[in-house]
């Protein structure tokens, strides 16, 4: 499937066969193995680099700030089926990033990207098909913000992600990219649409991405901006009809404070925060809901951002996220980080409001 999909761009081909190091970025990101790039088309993709072409190929990813890409290589056994095929498997976080300058940025005037992207002649973005809260979609170009350092990823939620995607995307620029939408990924739940998209323009394949999932592209903002950018084109309309046809429903991010129904007795005070606390707030509570955990919590206050002002209440528990959190000196519990490791950190916090270790 992939060779018929990628073999039959010329483009494609002929720069492949001028380039001495590929640099594959898969997404690795999310801890559910449904929820990253199949292990199945990466090494299809890589298999068929390596049949075709005389390049050393490289497949690597930086995941979320405090989790690692090693442990979804690990788990998923990249290794172990990729290194016998000659492609090398990293975790980007584990080489240097140098610092690159942005000149048309708007919000960016540097970013720090890892050495394997820069030393790369050849950069493929091997997507997901998925939601999420920060960008609603993440496709080819969100995919990019594994390439940059950590403290780089906590700044573009400072800034605003999709801000910060298309200045990135004005210096770097996959190739190729490709979605993987064999099995989508929507929030929390897998979902079969049976679909691939590839192309050398990261803002039509994204678009089609979107309309796999029934997301609206005009609300994609970091599509819409690249496109008033001029950083690249809409897909021509048969194309766009055709992933209308097999598209699947998400339901994706949802508009309300937290993304589901608030519990009884739960209070979100956010002024001032950054989308990196929200969505991982947003992704930690809808995961509690799908596992029915939400119920039975106390009365509890989650504050984030450096403008919430909170007050003692008896009876409620204060729980202030994220290190820029002005309710961290009086809260009675603290997510520390920037944003908290993940969503798990923070389910595991709130689930031990209902049953603290003391009480055990």
């Amino acid at each position: 499937m992939i060779e018929s999909l990628v073999g039959t761009m010329p483009w494609v081909s002929t720069a492949l066969s001028r380039s001495n190091k590929i640099l594959v970025k898969p997404n690795l990101g999310g801890g559910e193995p449904a929820s990253m790039t199949s292990k199945q088309i990466m090494v299809a993709f890589c298999g068929w680099l390596r049949k075709n072409f005389d390049a050393r190929v490289m497949l690597g990813d930086s995941s979320v700030v405090g989790s690692r890409s090693e442990l979804s290589i690990e788990t998923l056994g990249l290794r172990e089926a990729l290194e016998p095929l000659g492609v090398k498997v990293v975790d980007l976080a584990d080489y240097p990033a140098v610092s690159v300058p942005i000149p048309d940025g708007r919000v960016l005037k540097d970013v720090r990207i890892y050495e394997p992207v820069i030393n790369s002649d050849f950069l493929v973005s091997l997507a997901k098909l998925k939601t999420n809260y920060a960008t609603r979609t993440t496709l080819t170009i969100k995919n990019l913000k594994g390439v940059i350092s950590g403290p780089d990823k906590i700044r573009f939620h400072r800034l605003g992600v999709a801000e910060c995607l298309t200045d990135l995307l004005t210096k770097i620029s996959p190739q190729l990219g490709i979605i993987d939408g064999i099995q989508g990924w929507d929030i929390v739940r897998s979902i079969d649409v049976g679909a691939l998209v590839a192309g050398t323009n990261a803002v039509a394949v994204d678009y089609l991405g979107a309309l796999l999932s029934q997301t609206d592209p005009g609300r994609v903002t970091y599509l819409t901006l690249a496109l008033e950018r001029g950083l690249g084109a809409l897909p021509p309309d048969e194309e766009q009809e055709k992933a209308r046809k097999v598209s699947k429903p998400f339901v994706g991010p949802l508009d309300n404070a937290a993304g589901i129904s608030i519990p009884e007795g739960m209070e979100i005070i956010a002024e001032g925060a950054c989308s990196g606390c929200i969505s991982i707030l947003q992704a930690a509570l809808r995961r509690m809901e799908a596992a029915g955990t939400l119920k039975g919590l106390p009365p509890v206050t989650i504050a984030l951002g450096p403008g919430v002002c909170t007050h003692k209440q008896p009876g409620r528990t204060v729980v202030a996220m994220g290190n820029c959190s002005r309710a961290r000196k009086d809260a009675d519990c603290v997510m520390v980080g920037c944003p908290p490791q993940s969503r798990f950190e923070v389910q595991r916090v709130l689930e031990e409001l209902r049953n603290p270790p003391q009480a055990r």
